[in-house]
């Protein structure tokens, strides 16, 4: 069974909370490292090893986000909540393939194509022509504005997503983190109630589990 755990974000985006910024030359995979405000750069890190419930995935692509630009400049509100510090990892955009799996993850997973992203766009209809039967979309929700930008998709766009992708289950995510949000978890209530897709809604507080198995 693989478990879904909505919580802080540097455990959803791979954060690491421990260790020094200097390079470590293990043999290992390179990662941009952010050591602190405006200080940023490419280090040597341990390859990953995944628990019980997790997968290990090869990032091919990767974004940057509004996000990851205060995570550079030290102005994302996380660090004084404390949900996150430096050093950090930034990256939580990205599309893969599953290249390890702990215990409790069927071999299944091997070689899967995952991804993440923010927004809606006209190639999200790729989608669900390569991949028809998806077992679980995370949706990031909120409408986060960044630079009078919005980054990331309100609850209509998030379902209007759920609709393109057509996963069994949709979950929608971050939509209250931060201040800068101009669509929260109503928004996204309320045009669910009225979609035409056949997905399961499926709404989770911070620290709430999902625990499900791929079909």
């Amino acid at each position: 069974m693989i478990t879904a755990r909505i919580g802080p974000y540097w455990a959803e985006s791979g954060h690491d909370h421990g260790g020094e910024t200097g390079a470590v030359d293990t043999g290992g995979m390179r990662a941009l490292v952010i050591g602190g405000p405006g200080s940023a750069r490419v280090e040597e890190v341990e390859e990953p090893v995944p628990g019980a419930g997790q997968v290990v995935v090869d990032v091919r692509r990767a974004g940057i986000c509004g996000t990851d630009v205060e995570l550079f400049t030290g102005q994302l509100a996380y660090f004084a909540q404390g949900k996150t510090r430096f050093p950090v990892r930034p990256g939580h955009e990205w599309c893969g393939v599953v290249s390890a799996v702990g215990a409790d993850v069927p071999a299944l997973w091997l070689g899967a194509r995952v991804t993440g992203d923010t927004m809606l766009v006209d190639s999200l209809q790729d989608i669900p022509r390569r991949y028809p039967d998806i077992d679980l979309g995370l949706i990031h929700t909120g409408g986060t504005t960044f630079l009078v930008t919005v980054v990331t998709m309100t609850g209509e766009q998030g379902v209007r997503a759920v609709e393109i992708t057509k996963p069994h289950t949709a979950i929608p995510i971050h939509y209250n983190d931060f201040s800068v949000f101009l669509s929260g978890l109503d928004d996204f209530k309320k045009a669910a109630q009225t979609s035409t897709a056949s997905t399961k809604f499926v709404y989770l507080a911070h620290g709430e589990t999902y625990t499900f198995a791929p079909r």
